[in-house]
């Protein structure tokens, strides 16, 4: 619930970002009174309840009428059915009406295909199928929100098509499937990952809303011009035709039943971008992160990745269980983890594993004490450089260069986190070296408490699949 004005105003933009990512999302706008409403009609006084009807399914009035509590059960169950925000402005004057309880509870109605619109969407599919000699398929977030990874996983099963997913749709079926080739990175993706991507003549995106993300750099430019066809938001399109509505689940159910098993000449089997690591030397993040997937410590867990130059390397984890990796990604979300895993744990109770950069950690460190009151036994593994290194890469990738200065304003002020994290409960670990980082591994896999594990890595190491990008600035400067 929020009040008038600049409040409602600063929600816009949040509410916008749960439309397009199907946030099941009620906000109630608190206004003045009708009366003030009525007289000051050619005024602005009613303007927050047209500006949410762009970014919401439904914005409404709750009328000081026995019509008041079939408005609010009308855009409840919208809310429920199309996993979206809906807006409710309820009047000063409305709020002391009083409305009669409920008759019954709401219910969430369940969309519908159109079944000629169904056919037709199957029929191009198939014919793409049948055509394409290196079909892909792109899995994105929507498959998770739409609770159809069975679906999924069976139509993928069946037609023995290999599948990259996006960083948000990560998980949306299990990776250790043969097909599984990998996450779409942009540029940034594994050598086998962009192969197929690159050679591919078809490929079917489904529920791949989210495919851009300039904070990671991965853009469409990345996928070369070829076929697509994109299955998303109830609409099945392409270039030439837009079909629906087409619900995700009758899709995956009729797609499995008319798509042929396929098969392919050369061998794109998924293989990390660590994978190359050793453990010698200084800790980096690809040898981090291949020893900790390494340990087992990540199954039976939910991992939680940090919008940082981490990302490049953990969301190459090849996850076995399904629903165990949640990431955003997008600019100012660094730290989120620490508080997406809260909400992870009350939902599952799972045990969140957290990758995060030192710079998330200084955003949201003051998390850590709820995860130590709610007995999370949360596992913080934070990849401790100093620096804002994905700003870096981003603004002056030759910073990273043997000869290269960080930026004085990406260098963050020295923080003593072993006190830090006992200050709010938690067992602190600092980690320096690759048998330290082993020791640790056992001791984190008995430990019941909420554990924060501070690795020291150099200032100018970036995950192996992220150095394109200061190798690209060198040659383009020579």
């Amino acid at each position: 619930m929020i009040s008038y004005g600049t409040p409602l105003t600063n929600t816009l933009v949040g509410t916008f970002g749960g439309k397009f990512e199907k946030i099941p999302l009620i906000i109630i706008g608190a206004v003045p009174p009708l009366k003030r409403q009525v007289s000051n009609e050619k005024k602005a006084l009613k303007v927050s309840h047209w500006m949410f009807k762009g970014v919401t399914v439904e914005s409404m009035v709750v009328p000081y009428s026995n019509l008041a509590a079939e408005v609010i059960d009308q855009a409840f169950t919208k809310c429920w059915t199309l996993q979206k925000p809906v807006y409710l402005e309820i009047p000063q004057d409305v709020f002391s009406y009083r409305v009669e309880e409920p008759k019954k509870k709401i219910s969430r109605e369940y969309l519908t295909s159109q079944r000629s619109e169904l056919k037709k969407s199957v029929d191009e599919i198939k014919k793409m199928f049948t055509k394409s000699k290196i079909p892909l398929v792109l899995v994105g977030e929507e498959i998770i929100r739409e609770d159809v990874e069975n679906q999924l996983e069976e139509f993928l099963s069946k037609s023995k098509v290999k599948y990259v997913t996006t960083l948000t749709g990560k998980t949306a079926v299990s990776e250790k499937s043969k097909n599984f080739a990998g996450v779409f990175m942009g540029r940034s993706c594994t050598k086998n990952t962009y192969e197929i991507i690159k050679k591919s003549d078809f490929i079917l995106c489904l529920g791949s809303g989210l495919i851009q993300n300039s904070a990671l750099s991965i853009y469409m430019d990345d996928l070369p011009q070829k076929e697509f066809i994109y299955a998303y938001n109830g609409l099945v399109r392409s270039e030439h035709f837009n079909f629906g509505p087409v619900v995700m689940k009758d899709l995956l159910i009729e797609l499995k039943k008319s798509i042929e098993p396929v098969s392919y000449n050369e061998n794109y089997d998924y293989v990390p971008s660590f994978e190359k690591a050793n453990f010698k030397g200084d800790l980096s993040h690809d040898g981090i992160v291949k020893k900790i997937s390494q340990s087992g410590l990540l199954k039976e867990s939910i991992t939680y990745a940090d919008t940082s130059v981490s990302l490049f390397t953990v969301g190459n984890i090849r996850m076995e269980e399904s629903n165990s990796f949640i990431c955003e990604g997008i600019w100012q979300t660094r730290g989120y983890p620490l508080c997406a895993s809260i909400g992870g744990f009350k939902g599952t109770s799972k045990r969140p594993v957290v990758f995060l950069s030192d710079g998330g950690l200084h955003n949201m460190y003051h998390s850590i004490s709820t995860h130590v009151m709610l007995k999370t036994k949360c596992i913080i593994f934070v990849f401790n450089n100093g620096i804002n290194a994905l700003t870096q890469w981003h603004q002056n990738p030759q910073a990273f260069e043997r000869e290269g200065k960080i930026d004085e304003f990406n260098v963050l002020p020295k923080v003593d986190w072993e006190k830090c994290g006992n200050s709010f409960g938690a067992k602190v670990f600092n980690v320096k070296s690759y048998d330290d980082l082993e020791e640790t591994l056992k001791k984190l896999k008995d430990s019941d408490d909420v554990c924060l594990v501070m690795m020291k890595i150099p200032q100018k190491d970036l995950p192996e699949n992220a150095l394109w990008k200061v190798k690209e600035t060198m040659s383009f400067e020579q």
